[in-house]
């Protein structure tokens, strides 16, 4: 069979050109997604659970709220084990939070977006002579370098669990 295949294509080199080229890009294309992700950007998560994604901006940025602290706490220095350690069990961390989330939800508990501005505003860290100031707030996560959205969202996942 092979033979009458290719008894076929020597008269037409074109058309084995054709299919020679299109089996080399789908071979090449196979290859390379087993090893990349060959979508567009990157795989964007760190960690997905039951379907919903950690994204990896959303890892690195408790990371790096994190890092002073830990590097505090360790005397200056963090080894590449130490580094390796605390990223996981801050995404462990994630993780767990997620699934508490996800089961908080799925029994019907809900933060409203009053409750939400109530938390937010009477955070001890915000106020002024006892009254919420927005500048001292936007000030304070701006120094502790949380965008005020990345705060809200925090802060509604501490409500829901």
């Amino acid at each position: 069979m092979l033979q009458n295949i290719g008894d076929t294509l020597k008269g037409q080199k074109w058309l084995a050109y054709a299919v020679l080229g299109a089996l080399t890009l789908v071979f090449a294309a196979w290859g390379a997604f087993g090893i990349v992700d060959v979508g567009f950007g990157t795989g964007g998560y760190a960690a997905k659970v039951n379907g919903e994604k950690i994204s990896t901006t959303e890892a690195n940025d408790l990371w790096q709220r994190q890092l002073p602290q830990l590097i505090q706490a360790s005397g200056g220095n963090l080894t590449e084990e130490q580094r390796v350690e605390f990223q996981q069990q801050m995404l462990d961390g994630q993780i767990r939070n997620l699934a508490a989330e996800q089961q908080a939800r799925r029994l019907g508990y809900t933060v409203t977006n009053a409750q939400l501005a109530q938390a937010f505003q009477s955070e001890p860290a915000f106020l002024v002579d006892g009254k919420f100031n927005a500048a001292v707030a936007r000030e304070a996560l701006t120094r502790a370098g949380i965008s005020e959205e990345a705060y809200l969202a925090d802060l509604r996942r501490s409500q829901l669990t």
